[in-house]
């Protein structure tokens, strides 16, 4: 989808932005081409809006098959929930999210979204959605090599 990887600069609150080895600039690059690669077909499916031209926003949907081997059947992962800051607050995310659930409904009835606890904004609209926290984790991050040299 051409432009897509423009939506990369919308993550703020996420796990690339709390490396300091990435930056700011590393973080957008690495969400733009994890877009650009979703919508080029390793997604299994991806909700897009465009304004004219423009892409406004973005859903990918990813199935995990191997989750059948311990659940009752796959789990659908929302990978990227972005959306243009031109649009936001004004229901394309709800709008898209409906378009991805209908989708996933097809395929299994678990989905799962993941977003960092600080992202209140993101937690609110999944909370608006229907979904409900199931775990949280930390992430944690250091610098190997420094580690392994004994520095």
């Amino acid at each position: 989808v051409d432009g897509i990887g423009e939506l990369g600069r919308i993550f703020a609150l996420d796990r690339f932005h709390g490396d300091y080895r990435i930056g700011d600039r590393g973080a957008e690059r690495l969400w733009a081409e994890s877009l650009r690669n979703a919508s080029a077909g390793r997604a299994d499916q991806v909700v897009v809006a465009r304004d004219g031209d423009a892409v406004a926003g973005a859903v990918t949907c990813f199935v995990q098959q191997y989750a059948a081997q311990y659940l009752d059947q796959p789990v659908c992962d929302l990978v990227h929930v972005a959306v243009a800051p031109a649009w936001q607050g004004k229901g394309l995310a709800t709008a898209m999210l409906a378009h991805a659930l209908a989708w996933a409904d097809a395929v299994t009835e678990r989905v799962q979204v993941g977003t960092q606890a600080r992202n209140y904004a993101a937690n609110a609209l999944y909370g608006k959605n229907g979904f409900r926290l199931a775990a949280s984790q930390y992430s944690l991050h250091g610098y190997w090599p420094v580690y392994a040299r004994g520095e």
